[in-house]
Formats: C-alpha cells, structure tokens, sequence
C-alpha cells in the first residue's frame, strides 16, 4: 500500500508539474469561404500558397459536409459534427411550427435559437475551459450557446466587396485580440471566393486570378503582423 501510495503522489506530482511547465499555443482559425481545394496548386503560384506549401501541412483528403451550404459547412468545422447532428442544417433559419422563415444568410447570422441546439462549437468549448475566444464574422460565433458567448465576437451584417483595406482591417483586429487581450482562439472568416463564385463561376477568371491574389495578399499580411506582434512561436 505504501509503495503504491508512493506511486500515485509521484503521478501526482508529474501531472501538476507538466500541467504548469508547459505553456499552451494560441490557435487562429481563418476561413476563406469556397476556396476550392485545388486553388492553391494552380499556376499562378502566389507566394502564400508557395509558403504555405513549403512550411506547412495539409489533409490528405476531405469529405465534405452535407448540404454545401456556409452556416451548415462552417458549423460542422466548429463542432467536428456532421449537419444532422448539429442541426444547423441551413443558411436560411425557419420554425415550422410558427411558419416563420428568414430571408438570408446574413438575416439568420444573429437569430440565436438556429445556432443554439445542443451542441458546443470550440469557441464556447475554449470559455468553459477557462480560455478566451473570439469570433470575427465566423458563421455561428455570434450566437449565446447554452448561456456562453465568445469573448469577443463581431457580427457579419452586409456583404461587403472586396478592399485590402477592410480586409487588413480584419486582420489588425484579431492579431490585437491575440495579442493585447491575450485570447487564446479567434475564428475568423472572409467572404470570398463564395460570393464572386456564386455570380461569375468557380472557374471564371477573376475568381481564379483575382480572388486568389487577394486572399495570397491577405495571407501574408497576416503572416506580417503576427511577426511584427512577436506571436510566431505562440501561434
């Protein structure tokens, strides 16, 4: 009994040791909406996709979540559910025992109970863990989920055309969450490709030029400001 008391205070203590000794990263999770796959291999090589291809590492494959829908793909990434089962099943919200549908994408981002079902997307998993979270325009991170909200959120209210300006904005706005506030996640989402593939087509050239050279842009003005905010070896 003594040697296995010893034992167990010795685990104890390695646990308690470990668990202070090490320092945990921050996590930044951007979404890019409907940049297909294959984009970041095609020529033109922009130079954040040849960094990325060269410092960074990628799935073999992915399957897709069911209906290819923004609110309902983006919840299955936040969750790790598929659509069925976190029930956001939709980018339009409706109640059919009231008859009350909503009209949009973006009509639906703040209507609480469409996002609220049960379930625990990783910023509200990241509050009840003690941990601080963020959530820009990230479809879902708006919402009150069993009484827990992200510690920061900014809601998406209107489709907004593309400006490198707003874009860095953005950026600006979570590498300072990360850094002065000291969050430990931000989920933060851009509009395009989705919207410019909607209208022109996933294989139209200003999707396939254009939209590539502003999200490669945006990649490595992040990749900037998280040097210049001394995150590169926390983030």
């Amino acid at each position: 009994m003594q040697a296995l008391l010893r034992c167990l205070l010795s685990l104890a203590f390695f646990s308690t040791a470990t668990t202070v000794a090490t320092k945990h990263h921050k996590l930044l999770l951007i979404s890019f909406d409907g940049f297909r796959y294959d984009y970041a291999n095609e020529e033109p090589m922009f130079p954040a996709f040849q960094y990325l291809n060269a410092n960074g590492v990628r799935a073999k494959y992915l399957q897709g979540a069911f209906p290819t829908l923004t609110s309902p793909s983006h919840m299955s990434i936040a969750t790790g559910l598929y659509t069925e089962s976190h029930n956001v099943v939709h980018n339009c919200h409706y109640n059919m025992s009231v008859g009350h549908q909503g009209s949009d994408f973006l009509s639906t981002l703040p209507v609480n109970y469409w996002w609220d079902t049960g379930v625990e997307p990783i910023w509200i998993a990241a509050v009840n863990q003690g941990l601080k979270s963020g959530g820009y325009m990230f479809p879902g991170s708006y919402a009150t989920i069993n009484g827990v909200s992200a510690t920061k959120k900014v809601l998406q209210k209107q489709f907004m055309p593309y400006s490198q300006r707003s874009w860095q904005n953005r950026i600006s706005t979570v590498v300072g969450w990360l850094k002065d506030e000291d969050m430990d996640f931000v989920a933060l989402y851009f509009e395009e490709p989705d919207t410019l593939s909607h209208e022109l087509g996933p294989d139209s050239k200003r999707v396939r030029y254009d939209v590539k050279s502003w999200v490669s842009n945006t990649i490595m003005h992040l990749l900037k400001k998280v040097e210049d905010a001394g995150l590169t070896d926390d983030l």
